[in-house]
């Protein structure tokens, strides 16, 4: 059995503005604590595309990798 995928994090939540456009088909990227992270869209946001300059807030964490909605 495949253990499930932990995703508890003290970086869900944290927000920052992207600075690239990101869309589902093309990830982006954000410089956090040294590291270059890959941005996803979460599957639960309904948007194709977040725009460079808008705010997001990181929704799930995996190794090298946030995905991430809309901040309100």
């Amino acid at each position: 059995r495949k253990p499930g995928k932990d995703n508890s994090s003290d970086l869900i939540g944290y927000e920052f503005v992207v600075t690239t456009d990101i869309t589902r088909s093309s990830p982006g990227t954000t410089n956090y604590s040294g590291i270059s992270w890959r941005v996803e869209i979460d599957k639960g946001e309904d948007v194709d595309t977040i725009l460079a300059g808008q705010r997001v807030i990181v929704t799930s964490v995996e190794v090298g990798k946030f995905t991430v909605r809309l901040s309100a």
